[in-house]
C-alpha cells in the first residue's frame, strides 16, 4: 500500500503543471462504498453486493471558468474487500458546476469525470456478472459527484459518488459490461 500511495503521490506531481498554485487548489478526500451493480452498462441498477471498497483520493483543481466551472484531476488507490481482494488506482479530468441558489444554506457542487481505472487483478466480481464478455485489468472510469459543505469558506465536504467501470460497449478488451459502487467520503480542501 505504502508504494501505491507514492506513486500515485508521484503521477499526480508529473501530471500537475502549477504547483506553486493558491493552497485552494489541493484536496485529500477519503472514501468508503459498496458495489450497487454490474448489468449491460446499466449505470443505475441496484443490486447490492457483498463487496466493497476503500481509500483515498488526490484531486487538484487546474484551472477555473468563474463563476460556475472548475476543471479538476484526481486519483485514486482504492482497495476492494468482500467478495473480491485487489487494489484499484483511477486517473481522471472532471468538470464541476459550483454555483446552485441554495448555496447560502448549504454549499452544493456537481461533478461529472472520465478517465481509467486500472485493477492489480482481474476483478472477481466483474468476471463473474459478466460472463459473456469477461473482465480485465484496464478499463473506462466515469464518476458522478454530490458534494455538499457548510455555507462560507468551509475546506470540509461530505461526498456522495458513483464509481462505475466500463468496458465501454467493448472497446475495452471486448468488455461490454460495467461495475457500479455507491461511495461516501469525506474531504478536506487545503
Amino acid at each position: 500500500m505504502r508504494i501505491a500511495l507514492a506513486s500515485l503521490t508521484v503521477l499526480i506531481t508529473v501530471l500537475s503543471p502549477g504547483l506553486a498554485q493558491a493552497e485552494s487548489d489541493w484536496a485529500l478526500s477519503v472514501y468508503g462504498g459498496q458495489w450497487v451493480g454490474a448489468a449491460n452498462g446499466d449505470v443505475m441498477s441496484l443490486e447490492f453486493r457483498d463487496t466493497y471498497l476503500a481509500g483515498l483520493g488526490v484531486l487538484y483543481e487546474f484551472d477555473q471558468s468563474p463563476p460556475h466551472v472548475r476543471w479538476e484531476l484526481e486519483g485514486q488507490i482504492l482497495q476492494h474487500f468482500g467478495l473480491q481482494h485487489h487494489t484499484e488506482f483511477t486517473l481522471d479530468i472532471a468538470v464541476r458546476w459550483v454555483t446552485y441558489p441554495w448555496d447560502k444554506w448549504i454549499d452544493t457542487s456537481a461533478a461529472l469525470g472520465a478517465g481509467l481505472s486500472f485493477a492489480t487483478e482481474e476483478p472477481e466480481l466483474e468476471k463473474k456478472e459478466n460472463p459473456d464478455t469477461g473482465a480485465t485489468k484496464l478499463l473506462h472510469y466515469l464518476v458522478f459527484e454530490l458534494a455538499f459543505a457548510p455555507p462560507g469558506e468551509s475546506h470540509w465536504s461530505v461526498v456522495l459518488r458513483l464509481h462505475h467501470r466500463s468496458g465501454v460497449w467493448g472497446l475495452f478488451d471486448g468488455v461490454g459490461s460495467a461495475s457500479n459502487f455507491l461511495m461516501f467520503g469525506l474531504r478536506y480542501r487545503f
